[in-house]
């Protein structure tokens, strides 16, 4: 990035004292062989010594001329590099002194290069044990090109993510930047795109998708001798790798936006004290579509094991969250084999796919733990204070649970660090019900049962703030005309005042389905999996039995589907 002051002038003058000095040694080692030539070399010193005051007075009257460069005292993050400003500023010195220029040199090779150089290494090493694993292969190239600044490059990722006001304030971090040219460039460039950028009017017009789990290996998944007759509820409801990556790609293709949904709606505390949901304001450029997504289930079940899923979420040797993955031989690898670091990646390669740094919203039972941890204290605490030893949970217990887990302890904290790590990253959390449950039709003592177990298992582990409730099936708890609409609701007021839920999501196939009162917001999910890609995929064929119900995120539902799916029965 910078060259402090003086910085030129005070290394050329060591470097010159050090030839002074070794030509003094010099001149001492020959003193004694020869009178004349000490003359001669005296000589030369004195030559040396003139060049060097007038070149140490010309190099010091331009550095007082020359721009003040940045300081470095910010400590910015790099997102490729992962250096700081301080180390930039260090990497930008050296590099300064061997090219004598003040621009920035941009990497020989991107880290998106080198992070796929990676890939292709981890590729061919897990291809080897398990070749129908899959691996999120997305199309096109980056969005931004490195320029060898980190701020810099920091500051265009931050507005090629809407945040037009936080990438200006970032470049004025640096001393100085008025007098750097790429600095004032840049500002100029995010004022104009901030002018440019309209708010998007919601009128109960924000789409919102969502995945589980996506199948890594779909020759496992969709092998009836492997997964049994699990193999139908998969081409059901799960997206394979390919299918995602494909989704994604097609999704930005066609200018939709990942947004927050606080960034959507939010509670806001009025005068009186009372809390009111009220919609917020989204800036993008004209003809952006935000858009949310969620992710059901991402709990990493018992029944997936073996059935080409990744085992859990791990903290990865480079701090950021990705999977753990068991193959077939034992071995076990970390890489981006689900949502959470899929969508990572695509962000990394295109940060105007996210309003603002948006993610995604991670939905939760706790039946079998959270996040692929077996923290679940009902079933695999053998000290359990609360388990109900009644036959049908002796028999569950015997037939669907592994067995007792000894170091559910520690699996608790590895799971909050997880889930920590993942709220900095943006993500937020939502009740999937403790169970399982279907919300509006079990019985209320099942109902209330249920809230109190994720309560007490579950939301201690992702944090007490999750006011986001997301059904199982899809099942709400209410008329779709209001929750209140038809009278006293107990289901409602029950999630809303003693859980504090104030987003509730269910399942609708519509493209819109948002509702808005000043004590909640309630939406409609779209499924992108199996059933509904299949679905478009014979109503592009002809068949009049199917409607697509996809084509305004994706026009070809053909070229999205993986091949190895089945027919869907």
């Amino acid at each position: 990035m910078s060259v402090k002051r003086g910085f030129f002038g005070g290394r050329k003058k060591q470097r010159r004292r050090k030839r002074v000095v070794s030509g003094y040694v010099s001149v001492s080692r020959r003193r004694e062989r020869s009178t004349g030539k000490l003359i001669l070399v005296i000589a030369v010193i004195l030559m040396v010594l003139g060049a060097g005051v007038i070149g140490a007075f010309t190099i010091q009257k331009f550095l007082k001329n020359r721009p003040e460069k940045p300081s470095g005292a910010q400590e910015v993050a790099s997102v490729e590099t992962g250096e700081t400003a301080e180390d930039a500023e260090s990497t930008a010195e050296e590099s300064t002194e061997e090219t004598g220029s003040d621009e920035p040199v941009p990497p020989e090779k991107s880290s998106w290069e080198i992070k796929m150089e990676k890939q292709h290494a981890i590729e061919t090493v897990v291809h080897a044990i398990q070749p129908g694993v899959q691996f999120a292969h997305y199309a096109g190239e980056p969005t931004l090109k490195e320029t060898g600044d980190p701020l810099l490059d920091e500051a265009n990722r931050l507005a090629a993510g809407y945040d037009y006001d936080a990438a200006i304030d970032l470049v004025k971090s640096v001393t100085g930047y008025g007098n750097i040219e790429r600095y004032n460039t840049a500002i100029a460039s995010y004022t104009a795109a901030k002018n440019a950028a309209k708010p998007f009017q919601i009128n109960n017009n924000i789409t919102t998708v969502f995945f589980h789990s996506l199948i890594a290996d779909p020759t496992r998944a969709f092998d009836p001798a492997i997964a049994g007759d699990k193999v139908n509820d998969y081409n059901l409801v799960m997206t394979t790798i390919d299918e995602f990556a494909k989704i994604m790609d097609a999704m930005y293709a066609n200018n939709f936006v990942l947004v927050d949904i606080y960034d959507v709606a939010r509670m806001e505390e009025q005068p009186d004290g009372t809390r009111v949901m009220r919609y917020q304001q989204i800036l993008l450029p004209e003809g952006k579509k935000p858009f949310i997504l969620s992710v059901d289930d991402l709990s990493y079940y018992e029944y997936m094991t073996g059935h080409g899923y990744p085992s859990k979420l791990v903290i990865g040797e480079d701090g950021k969250v990705t999977n753990e993955m068991t193959l077939t031989d034992g071995t076990v690898i970390q890489g981006s084999f689900d949502v959470l670091p899929c969508l990572e990646d695509f962000i990394e390669m295109h940060p105007d796919f996210s309003y603002r740094g948006a993610r995604a919203i991670a939905a939760l039972t706790g039946y079998n733990g959270v996040l692929g941890y077996r923290t679940c204290d009902f079933w695999y605490n053998d000290s359990c204070e609360y388990y109900e030893p009644t036959e049908s949970n002796e028999k569950y217990k015997r037939e669907e649970i592994s067995g007792p887990n000894p170091n559910i302890e520690e699996d608790k904290v590895k799971a909050k660090e997880v889930a920590d790590a993942m709220k900095a990253m943006g993500w937020h959390f939502a009740s999937h019900s403790w169970g399982h449950k279907n919300l509006g039709s079990c019985a209320m003592e099942t109902f209330n049962w249920d809230a109190d177990m994720w309560d007490r298992e579950v939301r201690p582990i992702l944090g007490e703030e999750t006011d986001i409730l997301i059904f199982p099936f899809g099942a709400d708890i209410g008329s779709w005309r209001g929750y209140e609409y038809e009278g006293y609701n107990e289901r409602y007021d029950i999630m809303k005042n003693r859980h504090g839920f104030d987003y509730f999501l269910n399942v609708d196939s519509n493209q819109y389905y948002m509702q808005r009162t000043d004590g909640y917001l309630r939406m409609g999910r779209r499924n992108l999996d199996g059933e509904r890609l299949w679905e478009a995929v014979k109503a592009e064929a002809g068949d009049e039995n199917y409607k697509d119900r996809l084509n305004d995120l994706f026009e070809n539902a053909t070229e999205i589907i993986d091949p190895l799916r089945p027919e869907l029965e």
